[in-house]
């Protein structure tokens, strides 16, 4: 993701599992693997001070009521760095767009295949990137690019 990060000001990341905290105990809950997740990105982005806005794009009804994204739960990450963290739904009406986990600029997106926070040993995960007929399809549904 380094290339994303070394030039790009926005940076929009696509994935229906992410969530930032899960109701269990009477109580919400950090998910820590996305916690840290968020804050490595934001230390590596922080080298080339580019980034302003990171957009988290999760499907809800992927985790019913006991799985949330809100900027709430990350907003302590993104300070020290001047980032602003947004959160956005979206629904599995875009075809091919089903299972989406995407980073993406306004000139480049790469696809992950296992997502952002999978950290299982001897997991693997294949990262390409994507190509620039797909690319604007899939920037027409997730990247506002006012």
């Amino acid at each position: 993701m380094t290339p994303l990060l070394m030039h790009a000001p926005k940076i929009v990341l696509v994935d229906p599992f992410l969530h930032s905290a899960f109701f269990k105990g009477g109580c919400w809950n950090p998910v820590v693997d996305t916690i840290e997740f968020i804050r490595k990105l934001l230390i590596k982005a922080s080298e080339f001070n580019h980034l302003e806005i990171l957009t988290l794009y999760w499907n809800p009804k992927k985790h019913g009521d006991q799985r949330r994204l809100q900027v709430s739960d990350l907003s302590a990450e993104a300070k020290p760095f001047g980032v602003e963290i947004n959160v956005r739904e979206y629904e599995e009406s875009h075809g091919t767009l089903d299972h989406p986990r995407y980073a993406l600029a306004k000139w480049g997106g790469l696809k992950f295949d296992k997502g952002f926070t999978f950290e299982k040993r001897g997991a693997k995960n294949q990262v390409s990137w994507i190509s620039e007929r797909v690319l604007e399809d899939i920037l027409n549904v997730f990247y506002d690019r006012r």
